[in-house]
């Protein structure tokens, strides 16, 4: 269920230009699931209609998702380090994204990828990591490709494997 939750959240397009003050939360929010103040779509993220994002704070990041004007789902990004991220959903188990496990920016020469990571790259609670290694790819891969420079160049580095 969570490959599905952020599989599909992976897959959505529709972002504006990073500003300079963007926190590493805010990052990785955008980096993971797309999210950004005023992002919005015709479903997804736990509504089944239209809905847009409102952000609640910076650091942590918080956005809740409207659809009707009520607040269907809530995604929170802490840091736990540099390269270490806690990442909250309603809708699916908590994870650890951990960008020592990447390699993101400048690495990636297909337009199509923002990121190559490895098996543990995220892990739930339990330390049980997700999926396999393997490459991120989007739909509109231009924006999260401009936010994994930033991140690099801002925050963490990200690994190299």
């Amino acid at each position: 269920m969570l490959k599905i939750v952020f599989a599909s959240i992976m897959i959505m397009g529709g972002w504006t230009n990073l500003a300079a003050s963007q926190t590493a939360e805010e990052t990785v929010a955008l980096l993971m699931s797309g999210l950004e103040d005023g992002f919005s779509g015709d479903s997804g993220y736990g509504s089944s209609g239209p809905f847009v994002t409102k952000m609640e704070s910076t650091s942590p990041a918080v956005f809740d998702i409207l659809s009707d004007g009520k607040s269907v789902n809530r995604f929170e990004v802490s840091k736990i380090d540099d390269c270490k991220y806690l990442m909250k959903s309603n809708l699916s188990v908590d994870v650890t994204i951990d960008f020592n496990e990447s390699m993101i920016g400048d690495e990636v020469k297909d337009e199509k990828m923002a990121g190559i990571f490895n098996e543990k790259f995220m892990c739930g609670p339990d330390g049980k990591c997700f999926g396999q290694a393997g490459i991120a790819v989007y739909e509109n891969p231009e924006r999260r490709i401009e936010a994994a420079k930033y991140m690099k160049e801002n925050f963490c580095e990200g690994g190299k494997f």
